[in-house]
Order: structure tokens, then C-alpha cells, then sequence
């Protein structure tokens, strides 16, 4: 299968082309396999498909085209699945060209062999056959190709650096002439030409690339070539020796990594399976993926004992190291994610956070890239299924991996080569000394037969001869035939005695050997833990779940450890291993349902009790939120100062979270919507999305089973919280609008009020500031009339932020100031961090930075004192902001490192994408070009995927910046307008509040037009670009003049414009534009600064550039009142002709 995108839009199953239909069709596809094997909601689809105004009928032809679709694919075995709130193409990424080119371009990018980056920066040139998405149309579509076309002049810059250092400058140097005659104006691919040719010993042609580039931009530009270039041109001219070499990469070092857990004291037997492992590591042996599977997925085989014991055995094979996962593929407990995993291996590696992909194919490729050639050994224990160990499978043979799974992964086997090592029981002697560890070689040879007869009656199974022999040794005044005698007795009772010599059945009579010689307390308190639905219980739980006092709970626990039937794990804590927690399950079933209901009912209240009492502690202002719950039970940890709260919230985490699901699939629906109503805003502050997507979806269908409309309303808004966290704004407005309808219906105007806050933010963050406004004002009004002071601060807060983004500080500043107040006086630490975050922000717009940087310092006091790791990324972004601007840069890149990092760890990608713009601005204030752009490219790509034009348009100026500092005049230019474009426009302050209607009654008294929002948007790129080149040329006039002052006379303003701007003056006395023009003519820096005079008379050459442009669609027709998108594009045409 190939799904090719990189060009026209086709897919190839068995060397045939698939019909796809027509146009908007295919781009349903495309969107689709963008987000690969990913569901994609349906109104992100519909937004992506017809922008913000999709036809009535949207929903129903989108179902239509995919319905078609899936039966286009069917012939090809790829599936479009509908799951619920979406749908998702099930196809492997790396079938996609666009994410296999995304993949070799991770690849690539680790650095090291420079044959090897150029080779594989070519094999993802060569995946492009044109402009992406070509023959299919979308707004969104059509930003995503602009992103990927400059992915791709960046690779192919990066593979031509590659070839340079790899000496191969003579195979670079025609297809560099290609790329200079392409991209005249960008001095990169010129500078590559000029080493090239001259390392070729072609130094006169070398010269003479530099004075055409020079002659170009001074004509096109007025400019001479950036610093660089000039300096490879002194070079040149002076023959330094150190251009004639390629510059060959210094050999890097990763740490050594040496992940292996402890190795398995007095380890006996399994010598077959040692020598076939060791085999695989002998000189000259083909290094591979091995599998440690179980006959017939049977637990407690040894599996991880050998591949640790192993691993260690050969440590010094590997002088690179070893990694090692529990991939927890069988247990209460969620499977680990390939992506954590991969992260994990990636710190350990060396690799920074910040440095981190996002996307889970780009780690699994930096991951391959990191290891290749190195020897290194891996282990992945307890895995479930081949598609989670997949993504962890090196790509170098140098690094062979050890798999353990009770299953045989059979697609491992078959697809990736692998040897599969089937572990069988012990033989009989090995079991026989494997107890010998135990008891001691006396008992042993002065008892060999009752030896021998327990080994057989364990089934020669490592994890019940271990339990058997910790009884044993318990009990040195007991003979062996004795212990086997009882064995044998506790094995006949069991009613599963139904296969000899099974090993499950085994393991059964084992534990329940051990198990009848417990006392009665503590034979009840081991199956009570088989009712606990997480990892690990402390003291406390075990108490709520038994009912008996928490001292009696420790000493049961206590000796259950003794008895080798729970282990301890850290401090206070205590874990099963997975089958005898399996066999604590079957014990419990000795129970009525009712006693083990209410067992469970006591746990649940316990934990949402404490959970309760510790996020009252940590966010006070939750309190009046929270469940009606009962006082909590006085025996449980402390939980009184907020540093204990949370390190109660933390340790439990995985056991609330598992407690929910466990409540919500198995008919404790009321649980289910507390615990969720409780974790909410611990989750959300801690930045646990994930846990917060799993809690509260588990939460939204149990309500909706239970038909609790309350609990359903509630668990929409936390989704919908959880899904602008991620940056998924579409997703998330979805939810909040179904949250306020649910709590409209009921009557809760509180939650109400906080949902329109929800609804406010999401607008904001997608630029539309007049509904964001709406929305505050109206949950500020619903938030008051009810006395919901809480809810009131926030409201303040949020309105305070708009104020703040189109300029209005003083009105900023009192929202901030009267948010703060009621803030302190509620005791809302979390909501005192953020809005003390916001007002140093304000204040350092306002250049007060001692008062910024007092008010920031506290912010992130607090916020890392209650573990609010959001506010406290935002906080040091802010900090860092600051500290730049006053000089301080050292302090400035570590602030904002730190906030990059956290918001990269927490999926923060918005609040990424700020801290990647802002060290983007830092570097190239330090003239690091380099890693501007990358910084500034990575920020224009997250700001892209979620929506966020307005930090898309601010990190398009910085690239701007570096390219034109680098002396890139024609990229410069690129992105400079398009900052323009998606700054002035629709996303600038004043436009979307003030300036919609002034805009529309402009056009009709100008030339009796109707336009849209549609047809501004259209209006402001096009007049905006405008405006841009005219500032180019008149600072080129500047310059040539000898000014370094763009004057009123520097600009290009023809006899036409110039009547057109008298024209507007006279027009505007009615409509009065100008005050929104002003805050529209903010325009890209420039070399040479703007004059007084210029500056105030930009905004009527704004004027005099709309008058123009709407009389110009008078003289084409002049019975035009509603111009289409024809329209427009015609107008331009002749419109640049004529200015």
C-alpha cells in the first residue's frame, strides 16, 4: 500500500491506482491520514474541510464522503473506523509519504556519519512529487503544504550540508545552480555553491556566484548580501586553507545507560536457555530480537528472572550499555505507552526534554537513530502484544533485544526475524535446587524424596517452588514429608484439581498451601486485597478495605510478606505478584457479594474521602465544588499542608485512576462521576492529561448509562478542560457547548458560568476575541448574580487577558488587580499564581520589570508549592520574557529552557509553542541563527496544528527576523507578510472587537459593496502585503538617499493612491477608521526606522489602499454588490497592475 500526498493526492494498492472521487472528497482522506491510525473528531473534520463556515448540511455530506471512501478503500484491506466522537484511517504511518518523510527526516537530524544523513535526507526528497494535497482544496490544507514546502527547502539545505561534510562538493554543484535559480534570494543554497564549486577547485566560478547573488539583491532589494555570505567571500578571495577540507563531524558520546534491575540472587538452572541466549552474542552470530514466551501463557515461569540474569551475565558484551521497560502488559494497571517508554529511553540517552518529537513515529526514529551501530543490549519485560514493542525495536543488528510475554507474539517472529525461546517449567533437578535455596542442602539430602515430591507438587514452577520454599524455611522444626503431606491435603481441596501436572493448577494448590496456614485475620486480610482494583495498597487502605484498625492492617500485612504472598514495594507500601493477586481474587469469591460490595464501598469512600480532603488542602477554592462527602476517617495519612496533599495525590494517583475505570465498568456509576469531580483540577494543575482523558470519559458513560445529567455535564467540561490543555481547541469548544446546554437543562448556573469561561478561553486561543469577550461577559454576569466569587476571579482574569493582548493595559491591570483580591481573600492559591503570573507579564509589556519580576518570582512560589506545573511554566515563560528584555540573557534562557521543558512534558503545546518563540527571539538576539530558526520553525508547526494563528503570526515575524539578519531576503519577505497577514487581521485585537461593522459600512459607502468576514480576510492579505512592499521600497529609497529615516517621500505613492488617501480623509470624518487603522499599520522591523511623519501617515495610506481597491471592482462592474472569490482574485490582478 503507498498513500502518496507529497504531490497529487493517490493511493496504490497492488500496483493499482485507487479512484478516490472527487476533490473535497479526497481531502476527507487526506485530513484522515494526517493524523494516522489517530481518530480526527468530527468537527475538527468539518472545520478543516470548510473553515468557519461549513454549509448546513456539512455533517451529512462529510458522513457521505466517508462512507464512499471506505468503500473505495475495501479492495485494499485499509479500514476507515468510526469511533466514538470521530473516525480514524487504521494504516501504519509509515505507508503515508508524509509521515515517512517526517520519520527519515528524524532520522536524519540525530547527526553523526554524514553519508548516512545524506542518504537519508534523499531518500525523503525523493518521496516529493510536487506541491502537497496538489488537486484537493482547504484554508487548512493549503497552511499545512506551506509548512511542509518549507520542511523540504530545509532538508534539502540540511542534505547539502551533509554532502559538504562529507566531501562530495562535486556532485553538489549542478543541482545547487537549480536550487540558487529557484530560490534567488535565499544566500544559503548560494553559500553552499560558492564552497562547493571552490572545494572543486572552481574559484573564479565561485567568485562569480557571489557577484551575481550581490547584483540580485541589489536589484531586487536594495541590499547587499548578509554577514555570512561576505564573510565566505573574503575566504575565498584569501584561499583559507580551512574552506578546503569538509568539516567532518566530531565524534559525539552517549552516557552509558544501565537500566537492568537487580539480578536474581541464587539463580538455578535454565542452562539450555542461557547457552541459546549466549549464542546470539558469540563472535560472528547474527544479532536479533529474541522472545521469551510461556507454554501456553502461563505466569510465573521465570521469564523475567532469565532475561535479567542473563543480561547481566553479558553486560560486558555491550560497552554501550542496556536499556530496560516493564512493559506492564499484564496487570491492573493500564499497558505502558510505546511514546513513555520511548521518552524514557530518550532521557536516559542524553536527549533534552525540549529536544524531544512529539509526534511517536519521530521519537521511534530519533530512538533507531541514537542506537545505530552502537552495542547496547535492550530488554523489554512482560510485553502484551508485538504493536507495543514494535516502536521500541532498535534498527541496528549491534543492538539485540530481549522480549519477555506470556504470549508467543507470533507477528514478531514472522515480520522482524525473531527467535523465539519457548521457557518451559524447570526440569525436575532444577526445581529440586531452586528450593535448595531456600531450606539449605541439609534438609534437602537428609529428606531427598519429599524433596523431590514438593518440586513435583509446585509443577516445578519457579514462583510456587518460591512460595513453598519461604513456607518451608519458616518452619525449620517441620519435616519436608510433612510440608508435602499438607501441600498435597490443600491441593485435593481445591475444586481446580481437574489437570494433573497443569501448571495453573499448581500454582493454585501452592498458594493455597500457604495460604490455609495463615491465621483466619490474615487469611481474610490477603483476600481482601483481592478486591483492590489498583497496583499497591499502603496500610491505611488495607484497613478500609478489611474494616480493622490501620495498626492490626500493618501486622497482617506484615506477615503476608513473610509468607512470600505480598511483596513490599517501597516504603509503607505493598504489591502482589499478577498471579497471586489472580488467586486473591478467587479467594475473595468465598464472600456473599454484598460483603464484598460493601468491602469495595469502603475503599471508594475512603479514597474519595482523603482524595477530597487533600484537594481542599492544596486548591482551597474547590472546596464549595467538590461532592457532598463525609469528614474523612481520622486513620489515613496527613494530608493537612498542602506539600502532604500532594505528595498523597501523587503516591495514589495510579490507584485512583484505576479505582475510577474500575468503578465506572462495574456499576459504581455515582463513584465513577465523584472521583472524577474530585481528581479534576489535581489533574488538570499537575498536568496529568492523560489520567484526566481516561477519568473523565470513564466518567462521561457512566453517567450516561446511569442517566445522571448532572455527573454527564460535569464530566463535558473536564473533557472539554482537558482537550484545550492539548491544544485541541475544535474538540474542545465541542465539549464545552454540550457541558453549558447540560447544565442549562438542569439548572446549575454555577458550572454554567465556568463553562462560558471554558467557551471564552477556547475563543480567545483561536483568535476570535469578539466572542471570547461575549462569552466572559456573560459568565461574568451569570457568575455574580449567584455570589460565586471563585468563578468571578476567573472571569476577571480572563477578560483581564484580552485587555491585555490588544494593548488596553490600565484596563488589564485593574481586571488583574480586583482577580488578585478575590483570589486572597477566598484562599485560591492556584488561581493567586496564575493571575500573579499575568499581572508581571503585564507589567513587563509596560517596561515596570521590578514590579514584573516580583509579582512573577511569587507566581511560580506558589505554583511550585501547590505543583501547579502549568502556571509554573507560564510563569517562567513570562520571567524569561522579562529578563530578555532588560539584558539579562543568561537568566532569560534559563527561564525559558525550564518552561519549554515543562510545557513539553506536561503536552502544554500551546504554552510550547510561546516558550519555543520566545528562546527563538532570545537566540537570534544572541545572533544564533541557527537555532532561532529551528526553535522559530518548531513554534510556527505546533502553533499550526492546534490553531493558534496569533502565535503562528508572531513566531513568522521572528523567522523573519533571522532570515533577514542572515541575509535571506526573499524568505525574509515571506515571512514578514505573512506575520502581517495573521496579525492585522481578524486576529489583531482591534479588527476582531471593534472593527467588523466599521469595515463593512467603509465598503458599502465606498463603492456599494457587501462584504463578509470572508471577503476581509481576503481584503487584509492583499492590502497587507501591499503595505509591506511599499515600506521595503521606500527604506531601499532611504538607503540609496543616504538616510537611514524612511521619510513620507521615501514611500512609493502614486498621483492615483495619492487621490485616493485625500478621498479617504473625507470619508472617514463619518465612518472614523482611523484609530483602527492605526492599530493595523504595526508592520515587520525594518533596517532603517520609520520617521514621525511616516508613521502617522501610514494608516491613511491603509485608507487610501482600501478606497483604491474597492473602487476597483465599481470599474470592472459596476453592478457588483457581492463579490465571489473570482471576484477578488480578478480585482488583485488588475489592482497590482494599476498601484
Amino acid at each position: 500500500m503507498e498513500f502518496r500526498l507529497l504531490g497529487p493526492v493517490e493511493v496504490w494498492a497492488r500496483g493499482r491506482l485507487i479512484d478516490l472521487g472527487h476533490a473535497k472528497q479526497r481531502s476527507v482522506l487526506v485530513l484522515l491520514l494526517l493524523e494516522a491510525g489517530r481518530v480526527v473528531p468530527v468537527a475538527t473534520l468539518v472545520d478543516r474541510v470548510w473553515g468557519h463556515a461549513p454549509p448546513d448540511s456539512a455533517l451529512n455530506v462529510l458522513y457521505g464522503y466517508i462512507a464512499r471512501l471506505r468503500k473505495a478503500l475495501t479492495p485494499t484491506g485499509v479500514r476507515l473506523v468510526r469511533r466514538s466522537g470521530g473516525d480514524l484511517v487504521d494504516v501504519d504511518p509509515d505507508e503515508v509519504d508524509v509521515h515517512r518523510f517526517h520519520r527519515l527526516l528524524a532520522e536524519a537530524a540525530t547527526g553523526g556519519d554524514p553519508q548516512r544523513m545524506a542518504a537519508t535526507y534523499d531518500e525523503a526528497l525523493a518521496l516529493w512529487r510536487g506541491t502537497p494535497f496538489a488537486d484537493v482544496t482547504s484554508d487548512w490544507l493549503a497552511s499545512v503544504a506551506e509548512a511542509l514546502d518549507s520542511e523540504r527547502l530545509s532538508a534539502l539545505v540540511e542534505r547539502n550540508e551533509a554532502y559538504l561534510r562529507g566531501g562530495r562538493h562535486v556532485d553538489l554543484v549542478e543541482s545547487l545552480r537549480e536550487l540558487v535559480a529557484r530560490y534567488p534570494l535565499d544566500e544559503r543554497p548560494v553559500g553552499q555553491l560558492m564552497l562547493a564549486l571552490f572545494r572543486s577547485g572552481r574559484e573564479s566560478e565561485a567568485l562569480d556566484a557571489y557577484r551575481q547573488a550581490r547584483l540580485y539583491l541589489a536589484d531586487q532589494l536594495g541590499t547587499e548580501p548578509g554577514p555570512a555570505l561576505r564573510q565566505l567571500h573574503q575566504r575565498i578571495l584569501r584561499g583559507d586553507p580551512g574552506l578546503a577540507e569538509p568539516e567532518l563531524p566530531v565524534a559525539g558520546s552517549l552516557p552509558v545507560p544501565a537500566g537492568l534491575p537487580h539480578d536474581v540472587p541464587g539463580f538455578v538452572g535454565r542452562h539450555d536457555e542461557l547457552a541459546q541466549l549466549d549464542k546470539l552474542v558469540s563472535p560472528g552470530a547474527t544479532r536479533q530480537t529474541v522472545v521469551i514466551s510461556a507454554v501456553h501463557g502461563t505466569a510465573g515461569v521465570g521469564k523475567t528472572a532469565l532475561a535479567v540474569h542473563w543480561a547481566h551475565r553479558v553486560r560486558a558484551e555491550f560497552p554501550d550499555g542496556n536499556l530496560y521497560a516493564d512493559l506492564r502488559g499484564y496487570g491492573p494497571g493500564p499497558r505502558a505507552d510505546p511514546a513513555e517508554v520511548l521518552d524514557g529511553f530518550l532521557a536516559i540517552l542524553d536527549v533534552a526534554p525540549g529536544k524531544i518529537p512529539a509526534d511517536p513515529d519521530a521519537k521511534a526514529a530519533m530512538y533507531r537513530s541514537l542506537l545505530d551501530g552502537r552495542q547496547l543490549l535492550v530488554v523489554l519485560d512482560n510485553a502484551a502484544d508485538a504493536q507495543q514493542i514494535r516502536p521500541l525495536l532498535p534498527g541496528s543488528s549491534s543492538c539485540p533485544v530481549v522480549i519477555t510475554s506470556r504470549t508467543r507474539l507470533p507477528g514478531l517472529a514472522a515480520r522482524d526475524r525473531a527467535h523465539r525461546i519457548t521457557l518451559d517449567v524447570l526440569p525436575h533437578e532444577e526445581a529440586v535446587a531452586l528450593l535448595e535455596q531456600f531450606i539449605g542442602s541439609a534438609r534437602v539430602a537428609a529428606e531427598p524424596a519429599a524433596a523431590s515430591e514438593l518440586a513435583t507438587l509446585c509443577a516445578r514452577l519457579p514462583v510456587a517452588l518460591c512460595v513453598a520454599g519461604e513456607r518451608a524455611a519458616s518452619r525449620p522444626g517441620t519435616t519436608l514429608r510433612q510440608l508435602a503431606t499438607q501441600l498435597r491435603t490443600a491441593g485435593r481441596r481445591l475444586d481446580l484439581l481437574d489437570a494433573e501436572g497443569d501448571p495453573a493448577t499448581a500454582v493454585r494448590a501452592v498458594f493455597s498451601w500457604s495460604y490455609r496456614n495463615l491465621s483466619a485475620p490474615t487469611q481474610r486480610m490477603f483476600r481482601m486485597l483481592g478486591l483492590h482494583p489498583g497496583d499497591d495498597v499502603d496500610r491505611y487502605a488495607a484497613a478500609a478495605l478489611a474494616a480493622i484498625p490501620v495498626d492490626q492492617a500493618a501486622e497482617l500485612l506484615d506477615k503476608l510478606v513473610g509468607a512470600h504472598l505480598v511483596e513490599r514495594a517501597g516504603t509503607g507500601r505493598f504489591r502482589m505478584h499478577d498471579l497471586l493477586r489472580e488467586y486473591a481474587a478467587e479467594r475473595a469469591t468465598e464472600h456473599s457479594g454484598s460483603d464484598r460490595r460493601a468491602a469495595q464501598a469502603r475503599l471508594f469512600d475512603w479514597y474519595l474521602r482523603l482524595a477530597a480532603a487533600a484537594v481542599r488542602t492544596l486548591y482551597p477554592a474547590e472546596h464549595d465544588r467538590l461532592p457532598d462527602l463525609p469528614s474523612p476517617d481520622p486513620a489515613g495519612p496527613p494530608t493537612a499542608t498542602p506539600a502532604e496533599a500532594k505528595v498523597w495525590l501523587d503516591t495514589e494517583r495510579r490507584n485512583l485512576v484505576a479505582t475510577t475505570v474500575y468503578a465506572a465498568e462495574r456499576g459504581w456509576a455515582a463513584h465513577a462521576g465523584s472521583f472524577a469531580a474530585v481528581l479534576a483540577t489535581y489533574l488538570d494543575a499537575g498536568a496529568h492529561y492523560t489520567d484526566a482523558s481516561v477519568v473523565q470519559r470513564h466518567a462521561l458513560d457512566a453517567a450516561r448509562g446511569s442517566a445522571d445529567r448532572a455527573a454527564e455535564a460535569l464530566a463535558l467540561h473536564n473533557l472539554g478542560t482537558t482537550f484545550r490543555r492539548r491544544g485541541h481547541y475544535a474538540e474542545a469548544f465541542e465539549h464545552y457547548l454540550l457541558a453549558r446546554a447540560a447544565f442549562e437543562a438542569i439548572g446549575d448556573r454555577a458550572s454554567e458560568g465556568r463553562t462560558l469561561a471554558g467557551l471564552g478561553v477556547v475563543s480567545r486561543l483561536r483568535g476570535r476575541l469578539e466572542e471570547a469577550i461575549e462569552y466572559y461577559r456573560q459568565g461574568l454576569a451569570v457568575l455574580r448574580t449567584i455570589g460565586d466569587r471563585a468563578g468571578e476571579s476567573i472571569m476577571l482574569g480572563n477578560l483581564g487577558i484580552v485587555y491585555d493582548q490588544v494593548g488596553r493595559y490600565d484596563e488589564a491591570l485593574d481586571h488583574y488587580h480586583r482577580a488578585l483580591v478575590l483570589c486572597r481573600e477566598i484562599g485560591d492559591r492556584d488561581g493567586e499564581s496564575i493571575t500573579l503570573g499575568n499581572l508581571g507579564g503585564a507589567y513587563g509589556r509596560l517596561g515596570r520589570n521590578a514590579e514584573a519580576l516580583d509579582h512573577l518570582g511569587q507566581a511560580v512560589a506558589i505554583a511550585r508549592e501547590i505543583g501547579d506545573r502549568a502556571a509554573e511554566a507560564n510563569a517562567l515563560d513570562e520571567l524569561g520574557v522579562v529578563c530578555l528584555g532588560s539584558g539579562r540573557e543568561d537568566e532569560a534562557h534559563d527561564h525559558l529552557t525550564l518552561a519549554r521543558t515543562i510545557q513539553h512534558e506536561i503536552g502544554n503545546r500551546g504554552g510550547e509553542a510561546a516558550a519555543l518563540d520566545h528562546l527563538g527571539l532570545l537566540s537570534r538576539q544572541r545572533g544564533r541563527y541557527d537555532d532561532a530558526r529551528a526553535d522559530l520553525e518548531r513554534a510556527v508547526a505546533i502553533a499550526r496544528e492546534i490553531g493558534d494563528r496569533s502565535r503562528e503570526a508572531s513566531a513568522r515575524n521572528g523567522l523573519g527576523e533571522v532570515d533577514r539578519a542572515a541575509g535571506r531576503g526573499a524568505p525574509a519577505l515571506e515571512h514578514h507578510a505573512a506575520w502581517f497577514n495573521r496579525a492585522a487581521f481578524g486576529h489583531a485585537p482591534a479588527m476582531a472587537v471593534l472593527g467588523v461593522a466599521k469595515f463593512e459600512r467603509f465598503f458599502r459607502l465606498a463603492a456599494g459593496l457587501d462584504v463578509d468576514k470572508d471577503d476581509l480576510r481576503r481584503y487584509n492579505d492583499f492590502v497587507g502585503r501591499k503595505l509591506y512592499y511599499l515600506l521595503i521600497i521606500g527604506q531601499a529609497n532611504a538607503k540609496a538617499n543616504g538616510r537611514d529615516i524612511v521619510a513620507p517621500r521615501d514611500l512609493p505613492i502614486t498621483k492615483g493612491l495619492e487621490e485616493s488617501i485625500h478621498t479617504f480623509r473625507e470619508l472617514d470624518e463619518d465612518i472614523e477608521l482611523r484609530p483602527i487603522l492605526e492599530q493595523l499599520t504595526t508592520y515587520p522591523p525594518l533596517e532603517h526606522a520609520l520617521g514621525e511623519e511616516t508613521e502617522a501617515r501610514l494608516p491613511f495610506v491603509v485608507g487610501g489602499l482600501s478606497l483604491a481597491l474597492a473602487r476597483t471592482f465599481k470599474t470592472i462592474n459596476s453592478t457588483e454588490k457581492n463579490p465571489a472569490t473570482d471576484d477578488w482574485s480578478r480585482v488583485f490582478q488588475i489592482f497590482d497592475l494599476l498601484l
